[in-house]
């Protein structure tokens, strides 16, 4: 599944809600910036509320492999 946070939308409370009730273990994510404001908190609240990891994949130079970042 997909959330695209926007404004006054409430993405992540949806992806929170989602992560809880089907036991994910994870979330992948581009950037943690793709979390929306204070991602910092949000990964927080990830791991912390939903008890799952979170995962973002950060280009290397040339754009064409993608490594986790922990």
């Amino acid at each position: 599944m997909t959330y695209r946070e926007q404004p006054g939308n409430g993405a992540f409370e949806s992806l929170l809600q989602a992560i809880t009730r089907h036991g994910a273990a994870g979330v992948i994510v581009p950037t943690f910036e793709h979390l929306g404001p204070n991602p910092e908190e949000r990964v927080r609240a990830i791991r912390e509320l939903a008890e799952a990891g979170v995962y973002a994949l950060a280009p290397t130079a040339d754009r064409t492999e993608r490594h986790p970042v922990r």
